[in-house]
């Protein structure tokens, strides 16, 4: 939730955030979609994906850009 609140508080707008979750075992996906379901600005999306296999950082990372929309890309890890 901090590194999510963190990256909208700047003022760069339209703004999408990708999570993917690399199956992970904890509740990092539903505190995800928790989040997503209290953003009331509509300049910011986010999109959450899952694997259903684990991809590791760098294929995760390639998944990112490639399903990234925007003009500028920060990979957060």
């Amino acid at each position: 939730r901090h590194c999510l609140d963190g990256i909208v508080a700047n003022d760069y707008r339209p703004l999408e955030i990708l999570v993917i979750n690399d199956t992970s075992t904890d509740d990092s996906a539903a505190v995800v979609e928790a989040w997503g379901r209290e953003l009331r600005d509509p300049q910011l999306t986010l999109r959450l994906l899952h694997h259903e296999v684990n991809q590791g950082l760098t294929r995760t990372c390639n998944h990112l850009v490639q399903e990234a929309r925007g003009a500028f890309i920060s990979l957060i890890a």
